[in-house]
């Protein structure tokens, strides 16, 4: 029996006032191999959320963040051939970097700051998956 996986993510922006830029990383392994999305990753066991979303987005991006705000929680089902491969809960949060300074880290072939304007040609693409779109429509900068 497959189980639910509860993970974080991180809208990461360059200006709290006016977003104009967030943190943008490509992913190096299944799922979104090779697809852009923000930061972010699985809760371990025993691991409260905000440990979790700053452990994920240092290890994907040398970034030391601080938590701003919870923007959405959904859930994610991915499916092969009718049958679900992965499921997902996925809780949300906006931040902003307070150090570091941005590289790609593991579970990410590259890491970089996207214009709002990069990201939204990504998804009128189909580049980008759900766990992308759902945050940025929530924040309405899609």
């Amino acid at each position: 029996m497959k189980a639910v996986v509860p993970g974080v993510s991180a809208i990461i922006v360059d200006n709290v006032r006016k977003i104009e830029k967030i943190v943008m990383v490509q992913r190096e392994h299944e799922p979104w191999k090779g697809k852009w999305v923000i930061p972010g990753g699985r809760i371990e066991f025993g691991e409260k959320i905000y440990t979790a979303l700053k452990r994920e987005v240092y290890e994907e991006t040398n970034l030391r963040i601080r938590i701003l705000s919870h923007v959405c929680t959904f859930d994610l089902i991915i499916y092969n051939n009718k049958q679900p491969v992965y499921h997902f809960i996925i809780i949300n949060y906006l931040a902003y970097p307070v150090g570091g300074k941005l590289k790609a880290g593991s579970d990410a072939s590259d890491a970089k700051w996207m214009s709002i304007k990069e990201v939204k040609d990504l998804i009128n693409k189909s580049m980008a998956p759900k766990i992308l779109k759902i945050p940025l429509r929530k924040l309405n900068l899609i």
